[in-house]
């Protein structure tokens, strides 16, 4: 059974501010609502998800703790560079990015985050989706930072022996944050976090600046280790044979060097959604159980209102439905100008159907937006294929130019696509490739 014994000790002594889900590609594998029960269980203030650059979790973490009567907190872990976003190309003495932890406590502070990431990758990707000093600075209302794991630029500064570097930094994050910035500690098993966690409590007592405790999870039960690991390793194209997995929770500093960086990170077995009873063997002082209380503090904060049920997309018109539907007649009385009028009545019976569902769904605002990412894509010289699954079923797919095939010509079903029986959004695929390519 996958579960580890939880004490009556453990109910509610803090709550997990550092998660990834299956949405951190190739890196996190927990689901989603599994991981919201188990926060559940173990008493925590609510359900953090904290998946690398992207939000994509934040509706599925929503329903299931509205299911779970529990809080989500809406987290990202973006990917941070301390020199100008634009460049491209490698700085001596600096990585091209390291992690930073930010929570959103408003709404004001989920639109930053959305904001960061849609940013991060759109405008300043280098390897990884990046934000730098001015980013954060420009969209730090209603955000709380956390200082991160082991890849965080204070920890890998400390690392490397630059202490007064890492103060520094430290100071810089909270000039940003004011009070809302802390120092994350972290117990891994691997011996670089000793080194950084004593020093993140040197710099909490000198500078005033709050730690907390956190588990860098990224699958829920510490049975799942080695599953992860041959996730980890499909990601980084390593030998999963050469990779040792340590379950004793200890680093062995004498075992043969691993083939990637991956297999060297997690190769302590450490990174499961840990109790509080666990997390007390090692962090045992006053400063601990102040940094224990404090992942409490932030998850009460923390009061981000989303809308419940549908998911919500961005209204590119004003009048969605008038949009395409303009769009569709001027289509349909072309495409079928040489038709007779029981033919062209075929196809405007059709539309008519179409629009009707889609109208009762409320779903006109999506095929704004997949029209928009199509013309996008096609401006771009990104060749769009014709339409594959069940999009290509719908006829105003066709005439927004989504698809490239007419359904009534193959008698294929809209049903099939898209029926008021069904609730989640229809699921339109796109085959997208460069022309390059192809030459």
């Amino acid at each position: 059974m996958k579960n580890e014994d939880i004490l009556e000790s453990d109910y509610g002594m803090y709550t997990n501010l550092h998660g990834h889900s299956r949405f951190s590609a190739l890196d996190g594998f927990s689901d989603v609502d599994e991981y919201v029960a188990r926060c559940k269980k173990l008493g925590m203030r609510g359900a953090c998800l904290s998946d690398h650059g992207v939000m994509r979790s934040a509706y599925e973490l929503k329903k299931s703790c509205d299911k779970h009567g529990m809080k989500p907190i809406f987290a990202n872990e973006l990917y941070f560079t301390p020199n100008d976003p634009l460049r491209k190309e490698k700085i001596e003495g600096f990585k091209h990015s390291y992690h930073i932890l930010l929570i959103a406590y408003n709404n004001a502070g989920y639109q930053n985050l959305l904001k960061l990431s849609s940013d991060a990758w759109t405008k300043y990707r280098y390897y990884k989706p990046r934000v730098a000093w001015e980013q954060l600075q420009q969209y730090s209302e209603g955000i709380i930072c956390l200082s991160a794991c082991l890849g965080g630029y204070m920890n890998q500064l400390v690392m490397e022996g630059k202490d007064e570097d890492a103060e520094l930094a430290a100071l810089r994050f909270k000039s940003i944050y004011k009070e809302n910035f802390y120092l994350e500690m972290q117990w891994t098993g691997i011996p670089e976090q000793e080194l950084t966690n004593v020093w993140m409590k040197g710099i909490s007592k000198k500078h005033g600046i709050p730690l907390v405790i956190t588990t860098d999870c990224h699958y829920i039960y510490k049975e799942d280790t080695e599953l992860h690991r041959a996730l980890v390793t499909i990601n980084t194209g390593g030998n999963f044979k050469k990779i040792k997995v340590d379950t004793t929770g200890l680093a062995d500093s004498s075992s043969e060097k691993d083939t990637d960086e991956s297999s060297m990170f997690y190769k302590t077995g450490q990174y499961y959604l840990k109790p509080y009873h666990v997390l007390a063997e090692y962090f045992k002082d006053e400063q601990d159980a102040v940094a224990f209380a404090n992942t409490n503090l932030i998850a009460e904060k923390c009061n981000v209102q989303l809308p419940s049920g549908l998911k919500i997309f961005p209204q590119l018109v004003p009048d969605p439905e008038k949009f395409v539907m303009d769009q569709c007649l001027a289509f349909v009385n072309n495409y079928c100008k040489d038709m007779d009028a029981a033919g062209k009545k075929k196809y405007l019976d059709r539309l008519n159907e179409e629009a009707w569902i889609i109208k009762r769904m409320g779903y006109f605002d999506y095929f704004t937006v997949v029209q928009d990412m199509v013309r996008k894509a096609k401006e771009n010289g990104i060749l769009v294929g014709l339409g594959r699954g069940s999009g290509a079923s719908s006829l105003i797919c066709f005439a927004l130019g989504i698809t490239g095939i007419d359904p009534l010509t193959y008698n294929l079903l809209f049903s099939r696509f898209l029926s008021s029986a069904r609730a989640p959004y229809p699921v339109i695929e796109l085959e997208e490739y460069p022309l390059s390519k192809w030459k």
